[in-house]
Parts: C-alpha cells; structure tokens; sequence
C-alpha cells in the first residue's frame, strides 16, 4: 500500500525545511515571535497619556535535524530565506546548540533574527 496522507478540512501541518548554506534541514518546529518597541507617554502625575508603539524585526528559534553523522553545523551569521506571509524574509542565525538524548537523535536548536536591511556584513 503506497504511502497515504489524508487530509479532511485543509489541515495546515508539517513544519519546515530550511535551506541554510546550501545545506537542507528539516525543522522539527519553527516559532517566530514580533517584537516591538514601545513609548508610554505620562503626565506630571505618572498617569499614562499616550502611547506610542514600533515595530521591530521579528525572531524565532527552530529545531533542526542533523541528515547524517556528517551534516555540518550551520554557523553564526549564516543567513537563509523564508516565505513568511507571503513575502520572502531573510534571517541571520544568532546561535546553534546541540541536544543529545538517550536513546534518541541528535538535534541542533538555533535562534535567529529577521535581518532589518540587505547589506549584513559578517566578519
């Protein structure tokens, strides 16, 4: 019997495949958090009178599959595109650990940051 998915009421599901380096990992989640930066104006008493709120670059965290004994980590500063919301968003990795379980496989969790402009220079 071939492989069968069944899918009754358009089930959004599976997470992602990110190509980082030209390496391909598969995600096992992939979360992606808005931050803000925000402005409480306030009065001579302390009581808020205004507020104002921006913005900010969006980050997240993913854990990645290592394919084989030999897949390399991907490094600090490297950088791979997503569709997020149907634009195309390019993210710079902030840090890459590894987690090792018995009896279980390894797994690299990263965290990275939506990158603000197209000129990130890593040196």
């Amino acid at each position: 019997m071939p492989n069968t998915q069944v899918n009754d009421g358009s089930v959004v599901y599976g997470s992602r495949q990110l190509s980082i380096t030209t390496i391909n990992y598969v995600a096992d989640d992939f979360t992606l958090t808005p931050s803000f930066t925000e402005v409480v104006r306030t009065d001579q008493n302390d009581k808020p009178s205004g507020r104002m709120t921006v913005k900010g670059p969006r980050k997240g965290s993913a854990t990645l599959q290592l394919a084989t004994t030999s897949t390399t980590f991907p490094d600090f500063g490297a950088q791979f595109t997503e569709t997020i919301d149907g634009t195309s968003t390019v993210f710079t990795i902030q840090s890459v650990g590894l987690t090792q379980t018995k009896n279980g496989e390894a797994k690299l969790p990263i965290e990275f940051v939506e990158n603000i402009t197209s000129s990130v220079v890593i040196t």
